[in-house]
This record gives structure tokens, sequence and C-alpha cells, in this order.
């Protein structure tokens, strides 16, 4: 299951930066990560570690809270069907 739960937490960071209408290099600038770290993130293709987690979801006004729970939401639904 934790691959389920990074993958959702992914599309979750991706949804949330699409939703507020921001472009990935602004994120990756208010976050001060790397833009294409921040691209590989949103693709699943790199695990954010807990510092840049808290970063990106600090410039995108979201809680981390909010993303790995809903990530664990999702990715449990998932696991069980």
């Amino acid at each position: 299951m934790p691959e389920n739960i990074s993958s959702e937490v992914a599309r979750l960071l991706k949804e949330e930066r699409e939703k507020r209408q921001i472009s990935l290099n602004l994120l990756a600038q208010k976050a001060g990560v790397n833009r294409q770290s921040v691209a590989f993130i949103e693709q699943g293709l790199r695990n954010p570690t807990l510092n840049t987690l808290f970063r990106l979801t600090l410039a995108l006004e979201v809680e981390p809270e909010d993303i790995i729970g809903r990530a664990r939401k999702l990715a449990a639904k998932k696991h069980s069907k």
C-alpha cells in the first residue's frame, strides 16, 4: 500500500497546484524546490522528502496533513478493491 499512498500524494499535489492555477515554475520558485524535482514528484517518478512535502504544501497553502490524510484514504479505498 505505501506505493499507492506515494502515487496519491503526487496526484493530489498536482491537483492542488492546478486548482490554484499555479505553474510548475511558480510552485517550484515559491517552495524553493528545483522545478524538475517538482515535475518528477507530480509524475510519481520521485517521492518527496518530508521537508520538500512541507515546502510544497506551504507554497500551495494547504496543510501537509490534509494531503497525506486524503492520499491515505484514497490508497486504502483502491487497495480494498
